[in-house]
């Protein structure tokens, strides 16, 4: 992980789970942040605790330009580290969603969010860098937050 995102090539650190730092094109994007050390509706022993540590802390990071949310599992979406990160990046972070997602994101204090559905692009701009597109692609899985919520958002891949 570098401060600076290199302008050609890749670099690609694996924090934990689904998070990865993708830094490619000058810019910085994040996967499916979960920084804390349980994910779930309610902490229950055993049931959704990590095994091991994030590698870093949100502080540790670089800026993040962007931010992708695979799909709304609570180890791929964690309340707390989209706090974080919200207080850390502000309104200057980009969340890349799923269809559907977008009033999660609002209430949790998220202001750019762009909400992709199934083979939708969306070029991410930043001053002094070429833009960056995003692009939602089919996958087969399921989404689900709640009891009654089966599949109401789409499962995001994204290819950066």
């Amino acid at each position: 992980m570098t401060a600076e995102p290199p302008a050609e090539g890749l670099t690609v650190t694996w924090i934990g789970h689904a998070t990865v730092l993708v830094q490619t094109d000058g810019v910085n994007v994040l996967t499916d942040p979960i920084f804390s050390m349980h994910c779930g509706p309610v902490r229950v022993p055993g049931f959704g605790a990590r095994y091991r540590c994030a590698a870093c802390t949100v502080r540790d990071l670089p800026h993040i330009d962007a931010i992708v949310i695979s799909h709304n599992h609570y180890d791929h979406l964690d309340y707390k580290s989209v706090i974080q990160l919200n207080e850390r990046f502000g309104a200057d972070l980009c969340w890349f969603v799923p269809t559907g997602l977008r009033p999660w994101m609002h209430s949790a204090g998220c202001q750019r969010v762009i909400e992709l559905g199934w083979w939708e692009e969306h070029e991410l701009e930043k001053e002094g860098v070429n833009k960056v597109r995003f692009a939602c692609v089919p996958a087969q899985h399921w989404s689900k937050r709640g009891i009654w919520d089966d599949n109401k958002v789409c499962y995001l891949y994204n290819t950066i």
